[in-house]
């Protein structure tokens, strides 16, 4: 449901960190290590990673997601209590949950089959992919959806793709309303003048008989 909060929280002494996958998090990810985060991300939870890749990949996220405002000495001690099967299956769960979306869809949009180019795209081009998409819904949300920036970067790609999935639909079916009173309008115009068009014709045609009678009474009287 939109507005809920899929998130962990990692608490250090008296501090606490909250994570939730968001536009901030993932961009702070992209920033850190300049690779697409979802490869990031699904690298942490591939079953071939191996542990010490894992480490690092957990300590990019915790930073990213404390956005860089994290003591050296809380990472430390994070890195040192935390169980990182656990942490990637945390991840797992969310990236599913985040990654969807709400609205809901017609068969035919489920069934449909989307080609994809089977090839491997470098991690140049996944990175562009993702500086693409984030400016996409960058313009998306701030001129579409009226947001601020900071509403903007809390937002999760769930409930991103839910908004812009209801936008869209909105405005096709304003489309389609603005659609049918226009051509109502025009039967309605064309309707009209079709009526005042025979109006103008009985007109003309009684006047004629008027003048007619006219003219043949004068013709009488001479």
């Amino acid at each position: 449901m939109l507005g809920k909060s899929i998130s962990f929280d990692i608490q250090v002494n008296d501090k606490v960190y909250k994570y939730t996958i968001n536009f901030k998090l993932l961009n702070n990810l992209y920033e850190l290590t300049k690779r697409n985060p979802f490869d990031v991300l699904n690298e942490l939870i591939a079953k071939e990673t191996e542990e010490e890749r894992k480490r690092e990949l957990i300590s990019q996220i915790i930073i990213a997601g404390a956005n860089a405002e994290i003591d050296i000495e809380d990472i430390a001690d994070i890195m040192d209590k935390i169980e990182q099967e656990a942490f990637a299956y945390m991840i797992t769960v969310i990236l599913l949950e985040e990654t969807k979306s709400e609205f809901p869809k017609d068969d035919k949009d489920e069934n449909k089959e989307v080609k994809r180019e089977d090839k491997e795209l470098t991690e140049l081009e996944k990175a562009k992919n993702w500086i693409n998409f984030y400016n996409e819904a960058y313009y998306n949300c701030l001129y579409q959806l009226r947001m601020s920036k900071q509403e903007f970067e809390e937002l999760t790609i769930r409930e991103y793709k839910t908004l812009m999935d209801y936008h869209e639909a909105f405005y096709k079916n304003e489309i389609i309303r603005a659609y049918i009173d226009i051509t109502k309008a025009r039967n309605n115009g064309d309707k009209k003048t079709a009526e005042a068009v025979k109006k103008e014709n009985v007109a003309t045609a009684e006047n004629g008989v008027r003048i007619g009678n006219l003219l043949s009474g004068a013709f009488k009287n001479n």
